[in-house]
């Protein structure tokens, strides 16, 4: 309510655009803590269509996924189909096993 009743007078954001910017907060934080270094290999999978709207809607100045870490937005796939994204997950995993079995060939 603070924020609602002083955001145009002392430059807040209002009470949702605060809540919203508290939950990519976290989320961002969340997907950091996957992938702790560089060796590390995973798939990050979100199922929220909002990290695919556009800011089309009236009030809105900035599309959902903008609020993603730019790490995680260089990289981020939208499928809509599942048959697509299974595929994609199973080359992937496929790709970096591979990879993996190469590194500890080259350690031995």
């Amino acid at each position: 309510m603070y924020n609602d009743e002083f955001c145009k007078t002392k430059a807040l954001l209002t009470g949702h655009e605060w809540y919203v910017s508290q939950a990519y907060r976290a989320l961002n934080q969340a997907l950091g803590r996957c992938l702790r270094h560089r060796n590390d290999w995973g798939a990050l999978i979100l199922v929220d269509e909002r990290l695919v709207e556009q800011a089309t809607k009236p009030g809105a100045k900035i599309a959902s996924s903008a609020r993603v870490s730019t790490w995680i937005r260089k990289q981020l796939v939208v499928y809509d189909q599942f048959k697509n994204f299974e595929t994609s997950l199973s080359d992937f995993v496929r790709r970096m096993q591979l990879k993996d079995e190469e590194k500890n060939f080259d350690t031995l």
